[in-house]
């Protein structure tokens, strides 16, 4: 029973290697070789005993002569050197025809129907999973730049600089205004801040709330607007006053109002668009004081 487990086991072994041949290049070679190598330790064992027993001696392990007689008079020994030759010749065999697919499949047709299927299976397989490897890095890719503020806006269609935070601006685009605060983008001319606090789009103060002070640090950033605020404004009137005085320093806007109202008072209003403006500057410089 132990000499056919054995045998069964190494028939199978070198069934599966032959037949896997064309996809394993060196795993055969390996395999015969340590067979080869045994074989060659085992007849040294028997033609030259005490040449043996030095050699595993040397390498750390326990040997003595046997009692029994010679040892290639031992069945057991005999019947593992036969299998071992058998295993190693037939798998060198095997090794020299893997280019035409092993023993089995160059001898058996249908073996080799089988194996060009099986293994063309395998290498779908194997596309298939560098496909989605390769799709796998571009939605990589794709997630990184959706990451990435300044891309997102390059890809919204803006540009990066004053006159595209305008746009987000007139076009109340929150999305594309946080993407502006995320970068870090800092204004260096009055023009977005006219826009944000006297364009034609609706007031939109959850928009507003997005921004921070240090967006309109550049003393340039805040340049006319005094003139701008002296005059009647847009409703919501105070919101966007407001807005200006946790954006800019509100110091210049408030000389300049207070010297407009100085003016005011010297002249009598012409007409009643300019009564309303003179109205609007005080109204205006009671808000910037509050």
């Amino acid at each position: 029973m132990i000499v056919n487990a054995v045998a069964a086991a190494s028939v199978t072994v070198v069934g599966v290697l032959d037949f896997l041949a064309p996809a394993l290049s060196v795993l055969p070679r390996v395999v015969y070789s340590a067979t080869a190598v045994l074989l060659c330790l085992m007849l040294i064992s028997a033609i030259a005993p005490a040449l043996a027993i030095r050699l595993i001696s040397a390498a750390g392990f326990g040997a003595r002569l046997p009692s029994s007689g010679p040892l290639w008079r031992r069945p057991a020994w005999q019947i593992a050197l036969a299998m071992l030759i058998g295993v190693t010749v037939l798998g060198f065999v095997s090794v020299a025809k893997a280019s035409q697919g092993g023993l089995i499949a160059s001898s058996v047709p249908a073996a080799r129907s089988l194996q060009e299927s099986l293994l063309g299976l395998r290498q779908g397989v194997a596309d298939i999973g560098r496909g989605v490897d390769a799709a796998n890095g571009k939605l990589d890719t794709l997630v990184a730049d959706a990451r990435d503020p300044q891309r997102e806006l390059v890809s919204r269609g803006y540009s990066v600089d004053g006159s595209g935070l305008m746009r987000a601006f007139k076009l109340s685009d929150k999305k594309a205004v946080g993407l502006f605060v995320a970068i870090g983008y800092r204004v260096d001319w009055e023009g977005p801040l006219a826009v944000l606090l006297n364009g034609d789009q609706p007031w939109d103060g959850d928009l507003v709330a997005l921004l921070p002070r240090s967006m309109f640090d550049n003393a340039k950033a805040c340049d006319s607007q005094g003139y701008i605020l002296v005059a009647e404004g847009k409703p919501p009137v105070a919101e966007r006053l407001a807005a200006f005085k946790r954006l800019c320093d509100p110091a210049r806007v408030m000389a300049g109002t207070e010297q407009a109202i100085m003016r005011d008072a010297s002249i009598a209003p012409l007409s009643d668009s300019q009564r309303r403006r003179q109205e609007a500057r005080v109204a205006n410089l009671a808000l910037l004081r509050q």
